[in-house]
């Protein structure tokens, strides 16, 4: 994914942000873990919930939850593990939830899109 051209960023975007609009449910972990586990679980569990944002100082849980709930025997989801800093870019961003969702094939389908009409308009140029 990494040598995925930039431009192809904002399209990655828009495949990502489709994929990950509905249903989310963020938990900020600033209470109980067994009760902030549990209503995950249950929202996984009757299909009201498919997106989970776990959001939480260092040192308060928020892999260890996410452990707990990818381990749950009764529930099996795509994980994507995300790091947001105070300081990142946000087109790397993209690119590993892209890259984690299996869309960098999309992007090099356009890559070569790019390639092959820019044959066609060279060929075109030749011919005529």
């Amino acid at each position: 994914m990494g040598d995925v051209p930039v431009n192809y960023v904002p399209r990655l975007a828009n495949q990502v942000a489709h994929r990950l609009a509905k249903n989310s449910l963020t938990c900020f972990l600033d209470r109980s873990w067994e009760r902030t586990k549990e209503d995950i679980i249950n929202g996984l569990e009757k299909a009201e919930v498919s997106k989970i944002v776990l959001v939480g100082g260092a040192g308060m849980g928020k892999t260890w939850m996410a452990r707990e709930i990818i381990d749950h025997e009764e529930l099996w989801y795509e994980t994507l593990w995300v790091y947001v800093t105070e300081k990142y870019d946000i087109n790397l961003f993209y690119k590993d939830i892209a890259r984690q969702l299996s869309l960098s094939s999309i992007a090099e389908e356009w890559e070569h899109e790019g390639e092959n009409s820019d044959r066609g308009t060279r060929t075109s140029k030749n011919v005529s």
